[in-house]
């Protein structure tokens, strides 16, 4: 709670502040709950990732971050092991496909972001399954890169961590 009242203070010869002199508030900071982590720490539980989608100006570090690149993340059913790879580009990037599973079914979300075998596997674990999703970034990808190029990425990491035949990816 350090630092963050900011009160008009007309001269710098009167320096002493007591409780009786009334002082106009010009700020109090908001701090996040969270600091963005930097991409190679970036690992939210679903509660988290909804709480940062749903306030991009209270996170602004995550947004700011997030919303200028294209990423190979990875989604780990943190109960079963099972895990899925998936790729953001385009728009706000990463940013923007992680608010389609922090909004999917609704405010709150489910997690499952629209793949059928996150949604199968949240519709057989039943409610409040998406408590054992855990989101993180895999690798952070040049923005220049095409959509292809991006895709291309992404089936490597697929590959590479056998999500097509043990994990949560059908394609």
């Amino acid at each position: 709670m350090e630092n963050r009242l900011t009160v008009y203070w007309p001269d710098a010869i009167n320096w002493k502040l007591d409780g009786n002199n009334d002082r106009p508030i010009i700020s109090i900071e908001r701090r996040e709950k969270r600091a963005f982590p930097g991409f190679d720490g970036l690992i939210l539980e679903f509660k988290e990732l909804t709480d940062v989608i749903a306030d991009p100006d209270y996170y602004s570090a995550y947004y700011d971050a997030m919303s200028q690149v294209s990423a190979i993340y990875l989604i780990t059913d943190t109960k079963s092991g099972k895990q899925y790879v998936g790729s953001a580009y385009g728009g706000e990037g990463l940013w923007q496909r992680w608010s389609t599973y922090a909004h999917t079914r609704g405010r709150g979300g489910s997690g499952d972001g629209g793949n059928k075998l996150l949604v199968d596997l949240l519709n057989r674990g039943g409610e409040g399954y998406e408590k054992n999703l855990q989101y993180s970034v895999l690798r952070v990808l040049d923005s220049g890169l095409s959509t292809d190029q991006v895709v291309e990425m992404e089936n490597l990491y697929k590959d590479k961590l056998g999500t097509r035949e043990f994990g949560l990816n059908a394609n």
